[in-house]
């Protein structure tokens, strides 16, 4: 049997898609411009079709059953990507330029020494960058954004996640200052560095102290920064233990720029995303980039 024999009218999806996401057979006629007897009599002949009901009708107000939740979800996804490849095609050529957001440290610890390998593939394509540590709005821009939290993560569509783990860093020479390691009752007391975090779901010292299980800090001496990098980069100086994301942080540690300094380790739930905004069509490059980021995400091991 062929597509067109086994699929229903494409018309009468479309009213069932309206109907279903506004859950009001007027409101759908009035977003399609049709009558709302023209809406009932579509999904009146999908559920011939089907031949089970798909709305439980109420007094003012219509109900979805369990095919109808099954066929709207399926029905609203199809018809988003249709609407994002549609804008894409449409989308001017001149704009030829990608927006790229992430935060301070996700773009110099983990984007920049990557982005060499894309603009070898893709030299043409013209790049931006936006880094911020505040959250990115509607005001923003942006064709990729890379965002710390759980999926899926409000504001556009995760195309990939990746989580990391969190752990105290400091430099060889301050670990082998302190003998080498530190004990879980020594750590409160070293010279701690942190950082501010405009975003909450950011990783703070009570935060990792509480989750291992040391409850609150009482640390000796506290280096604070406004950015993650310069917290970090103090770390890497000697002057005292930070909290390290194992991800962004793999070229130090690799490098042996940064040590850990001891085996305690926070998993935390939120994860790295790859994001495509809502408020945009995205262009065929940004799919491009976002799913070359996604490839960068190592295989998770959690």
């Amino acid at each position: 049997m062929s597509f067109k024999q086994n699929v229903p009218s494409i018309s009468a999806l479309v009213t069932f898609e309206a109907a279903m996401r506004l859950r009001s057979f007027t409101a759908a006629a009035r977003e399609l411009g049709v009558s709302q007897a023209a809406v009932s009599r579509q999904v009146r002949l999908l559920e011939e079709d089907f031949g089970v009901p798909l709305f439980q009708r109420a007094h003012r107000a219509v109900i979805p059953t369990a095919a109808g939740m099954m066929l709207g979800g399926t029905l609203g996804e199809a018809f988003h990507q249709i609407r994002d490849v549609v804008e894409s095609i449409r989308r001017p050529r001149e704009s030829d330029t990608l927006t790229v957001g992430a935060t301070l440290a996700q773009t110099q610890f983990w984007l920049l020494p990557r982005l060499p390998q894309f603009r070898a593939l893709h030299p043409d394509l013209k790049i931006r960058v936006v880094s911020q540590d505040e959250m990115f709005d509607a005001r923003d821009d942006l064709d990729v954004m890379i965002r710390f939290g759980v999926p899926p993560v409000a504001g556009g569509r995760t195309l990939a996640s990746a989580r990391d783990s969190v752990f105290p860093v400091c430099s060889p020479a301050f670990l082998a200052g302190i003998g080498g390691a530190a004990t879980a009752d020594a750590l409160p007391h070293l010279p701690l560095i942190g950082s501010d975090a405009p975003d909450p779901s950011w990783i703070q010292w009570p935060d990792w102290f509480d989750a291992v299980g040391l409850g609150p800090a009482t640390p000796r001496a506290v280096l604070q920064f406004n950015h993650y990098t310069d917290g970090i980069a103090a770390a890497i100086a000697g002057q005292g233990v930070a909290l390290g994301w194992r991800l962004l942080l793999q070229e130090q540690l690799r490098a042996g720029l940064l040590v850990r300094v001891t085996d305690l380790v926070l998993q935390p739930q939120a994860s790295y995303n790859i994001l495509i905004p809502d408020r945009r069509a995205p262009c065929a490059a940004a799919h491009l980039f976002a799913e070359w980021l996604a490839g960068q995400f190592p295989p998770s091991d959690f």
